[in-house]
């Protein structure tokens, strides 16, 4: 069946239905993974976007329950050149045509995926709608009348709405996790290193984060705009004030650098995949075990990761508080991560990911782990 994707600056691109013969609409964005399909689509940030896969054959391995980052698939869309429709390998439960369909998910293939990429990177990301109307006409008034879903609407509709202390680990440290749409590695990394979690919903206050008594604050990633939450800067800067240890992702990098002072600036095709280049320039390695400045417990270092990352804004000083830049894209040398020591945060930009991979930034969350274990001497070093 024939389909079609429209831009809002009205090109067009023909295919053919590859998911639910529907139509979709949504912001317009670009993968470079070359693997973790599932994973991509079933993170809940992509909530509002329509993923554009850049490598060619998309769906050789099928789907499986296991790979999933959330029950169900956070995207509004998947545009592919080909979708494998007879997957191999010993896991697959289903196809991805299938897995697609089940969840009422629109997409399309046999798209000049290349000619598609290179036409976002020169002209940015953009709302666009994939749809089986033959009037090009209408589907280009139609897309150019397409605006963002506001922020707090995708973060309402997949972020936790009340309490929930998660059942693992009841005797390990206790993170309070803000829960801005993230996903399942966020609490599988934790709960790996012995931590007992308690997840909140994005509108939670001050008073009701420190209710959880908790050793430490984790602002999860989400999707949106960081500037259309002043509210929940506010209460990051509560937390500030106080001594928690902080740890930052994604959306939530952004947030704590705007609390610290920053801005954010929108990139123009965005940063989405999982093969991007980070160069770590320094790494704060906790409070220091004598008085001191906490500045002075900082680790130069120059070590290249390749990240997985899912953003369409940069965060940028200069800041209020002292903050020491730790990671960089080594592309464009956007901030990929900061530590704030006097005020026991830090925060990274990319994905400190466990599936599919790359695992070599695991490390972080051993860092906050650190933090937590050291709590009780915060308050003498505060």
């Amino acid at each position: 069946m024939k389909s079609y994707l429209c831009l809002a600056d009205g090109r067009i691109f023909a295919g053919v239905s590859a998911g639910l013969a529907e139509e979709t609409s949504g912001e317009i964005v670009f993968n470079t993974s070359m693997t973790g399909y599932q994973e991509i689509l079933t993170d809940p940030t992509y909530s509002g976007q329509i993923i554009v896969m850049t490598y060619p054959l998309i769906g050789n391995y099928g789907v499986n329950k296991e790979d999933r980052e959330s029950p169900s698939i956070g995207a509004r869309g998947l545009i592919v050149h080909d979708m494998c429709p007879l997957p191999s390998n010993y896991r697959t439960e289903q196809t991805l045509h299938r897995y697609l369909v089940d969840q009422g998910i629109v997409a399309i293939s046999q798209i000049d995926t290349r000619a598609l990429t290179k036409h976002l990177r020169l002209h940015g990301s953009q709302q666009g709608l994939i749809s089986l109307d033959e009037d090009f006409d209408q589907l280009r008034i139609r897309a150019a009348a397409l605006t963002p879903t506001p922020t707090w609407n995708l973060i309402r509709d997949i972020a936790v709405t009340t309490r929930r202390d998660l059942p693992e680990n009841p005797d390990g440290p206790r993170v309070a996790l803000l829960d801005f749409g993230g996903r399942d590695y966020l609490i599988n990394a934790l709960h790996t290193l012995g931590c007992a979690i308690t997840l909140l919903p994005p509108s939670c206050t001050l008073t009701e984060i420190m209710q959880c008594a908790p050793a430490g604050v984790l602002l999860s990633d989400g999707p949106g705009n960081p500037q259309d939450l002043p509210e929940i800067c506010q209460t990051i800067t509560g937390i500030l004030a106080r001594p928690l240890p902080l740890m930052g992702v994604g959306l939530g990098h952004q947030l704590l650098g705007l609390a610290l002072g920053g801005r954010v600036r929108p990139l123009k095709p965005g940063h989405r995949g999982a093969n991007l280049p980070v160069r770590e320039l320094t790494r704060w390695v906790g409070i220091p075990e004598v008085e001191g400045s906490r500045a002075a417990n900082l680790k130069p270092m120059n070590t290249l990761y390749i990240t997985s990352q899912n953003h369409g804004f940069a965060l940028e000083g200069p800041f209020s508080e002292d903050v020491v830049i730790t990671h960089e894209h080594l592309n464009d040398k956007t901030i990929e991560g900061l530590a704030c020591p006097n005020r026991f945060a830090f925060s990274l930009q990319f994905v400190p990911t466990t599936q599919p991979g790359p695992h070599t930034t695991h490390y972080l969350y051993e860092q906050f782990h650190a933090l937590l274990l050291q709590k009780g001497d915060f308050t003498a070093h505060a």
